[in-house]
């Protein structure tokens, strides 16, 4: 049982004495803030994201159709990834008073 003990213990103290294994702690290090950096200014560019919407014409008839666009868009230089964006319209909503269906 000693015999274990002493090649575990081995082990550890060559292991912390092991210019590799500080190398690859620091990169976890590293790669952890990088993370946590870009989430921090993920959520400072959405805040600044520019959103628009426009028809595409001003009025329409019973039984016509029309267009509505959205926009969005990034102010910032910095890139958003992985970003997902959803947008409903109601089955009923109602313009000037007149519920649509």
């Amino acid at each position: 049982m000693q015999k274990i003990s002493g090649l575990v213990s081995e082990f550890l103290v060559g292991m912390l004495y092991s210019p590799l294994f500080w190398t690859a702690v620091l990169a976890v290090v590293i790669w952890r803030v990088l993370v946590i950096w870009y989430r921090a200014c993920k959520l400072h560019s959405m805040g600044q994201m520019e959103y628009t919407r426009s028809f595409s014409s001003n009025g329409i008839f019973a039984g016509d159709t029309f267009e509505l666009t959205e926009t969005i868009r990034n102010t910032t230089l910095f890139p958003l990834f992985f970003i997902k964006m959803e947008f409903f319209v109601p089955a009923g909503f109602t313009i000037d008073g007149i519920v649509c269906k």
